[in-house]
């Protein structure tokens, strides 16, 4: 079983970290003989890919040479928002869906999967405080902490990354072994429901007024 998170320049660390060590947790205390690894992929494997946080890491693979994935995890962040019009890393995405088990975003990786047309007609959701961005082709479930439609799911900001880490693990494991990782971590999970997080962010509109590139600039 290969887990692999996707690399860009401005990557969100917690995003993939949460749902990586989620897994890479239950699988140790998972009593199945089937063997686990995790990679990361990105358009170069010469120099450490930076992230928002400043915490670079080197890919395992490239576009070309990463092997199926059976989960792919595709963070957000700053980045993000460039990423998604990257024509090599959308034709990877697009690649890599058509036969891995589950499909994952988190934040403002569920732009990369609207761009790529993944979520064409499917519900989707976000980071809350960037819904004027998204594109109208997909049904974009406001408050919803996390949304599973077929084999993707798309998870809120950032932390919502730790609630699809038991989410997946459950499925790919089961949730007596992923609840005993929970207490371990100290962590309660939060359900695919309402957001919490939600109500902090009032759809005004003011995001999609702004642009891709000053919103990345900000940041930066």
């Amino acid at each position: 079983m290969l887990v692999v998170a996707v690399l860009f320049p401005c990557w969100e660390v917690l995003d993939v970290q949460g749902p990586f060590s989620v897994l890479a947790k239950v699988a140790a205390v998972s009593e199945s003989s089937e063997q686990y690894a995790f990679a990361w992929v990105g358009e170069q494997t010469k120099e450490p890919i930076p992230s928002s946080a400043h915490f670079p890491v080197l890919a395992d693979y490239d576009w070309d040479s990463c092997p199926q994935a059976d989960v792919l995890l595709i963070p957000g962040g700053p980045g993000s928002l460039t990423a998604a019009f990257d024509r090599k890393l959308l034709d990877f995405v697009r690649r890599q869906s058509k036969t891995a088990r589950r499909v994952a975003s988190i934040c403002t990786g569920s732009s990369i999967l609207a761009e790529a047309g993944l979520l064409d007609g499917r519900r989707a959701t976000s980071n809350k405080a960037v819904f004027g961005l998204q594109t109208q082709s997909v049904t974009w479930i406001r408050d919803a902490r996390y949304v599973t439609d077929g084999k993707f799911t798309t998870a809120s900001g950032v932390s919502a990354g730790l609630d699809i880490g038991f989410d997946l693990a459950k499925e790919l494991f089961s949730a007596v072994q992923a609840d005993k990782v929970a207490g371990l971590v100290g962590y309660v999970p939060l359900s695919d429901g309402d957001d919490p997080f939600a109500t902090l962010h009032k759809p005004t509109g003011m995001m999609g007024a702004l642009s891709t590139s000053n919103i990345v600039e900000s940041v930066l």
